[in-house]
């Protein structure tokens, strides 16, 4: 069959089934074949990751391909979230990314922002006067994770802050967007916002239980599959949930 265009081949994918009765509603039963269903013979391999992997795929052997297509989605996936901001369901406002997320133009997408940082930079004094812009200053390793507990009075006096002068949209960023900003949007989720994702601008002050913790962190692992809080952030932030006070302490901005 011609086609219009020089540049395009047209492929005709034929298969080879055979009748199985009673396995549909009719009266003839269903005619096996996957022509009509990508789903079954394709692996979830969508055409942006087929075409851009195009060379190793048409250089793997057809038994290897399953394997493979699964690696490479999986590489895709872990990309998307660790370069993209993600939105934490069934939040609308909370968003976890990597400290690349705030260098790039969709930074003005967000109201406030609580970076993470490894070091101190030359803007971090003028981005902690900032009242959309809070910039800690968290060390590196099992020191960034044991400086968290110190500095999460900090960040929520900022959140209850930048949600009263009405900031929506919040992006809580550190190096790795696995870690540090996870454990903070945690105690965030955990004291600012019920079961339906609602933020509610008084901390909660009880019913925070571990399984309680676990609950909101299965919506942050459901949300962003890479996030991978360590041992050590997760015991911070419980350490803070369980042991704070009924007023969260803190410095807020002006």
């Amino acid at each position: 069959m011609p086609t219009e265009a020089s540049d395009v081949s047209l492929v005709i994918c034929c298969t080879a089934s055979r009748r199985v009765k009673g396995t549909e509603a009719s009266e003839d039963g269903y005619i096996q074949g996957a022509g009509d269903d990508s789903e079954g013979w394709s692996h979830g391999l969508s055409p942006d990751v087929c075409w851009k992997y195009i060379e190793r795929l048409m250089a793997t052997p057809g038994d290897d391909l399953p394997d493979l297509i699964e690696d490479l989605l999986g590489a895709e996936k872990t990309e998307r979230d660790t370069i993209e901001a993600t939105l934490v369901s069934p939040t609308t406002m909370v968003y976890i990314g990597r400290l690349d997320a705030c260098t790039k133009p969709s930074l003005l997408d967000f109201d406030c922002i609580i970076e993470c940082s490894e070091n101190r930079s030359r803007e971090e004094k003028s981005a902690n006067d900032s009242k959309t812009r809070l910039q800690l200053h968290c060390g590196s390793g099992k020191l960034a994770s044991r400086a968290l507990r110190s500095l999460l009075p900090e960040a929520c006096a900022f959140i209850e802050a930048a949600t009263f002068r009405g900031c929506p949209k919040m992006l809580f960023a550190c190096p790795t967007g696995r870690d540090l900003s996870v454990g903070i949007v945690l105690a965030a989720l955990c004291l600012y916002f019920d079961d339906d994702g609602i933020f509610h601008p008084e901390p909660r002050s009880e019913g925070i239980s571990k399984a309680y913790i676990r609950q909101r962190l299965s919506w942050i692992m459901v949300s962003r599959p890479s996030a991978n809080p360590s041992r050590s952030s997760l015991q911070a932030v419980n350490s803070f949930l369980m042991q704070r006070p009924t007023t969260v302490e803190g410095p807020r901005p002006g």
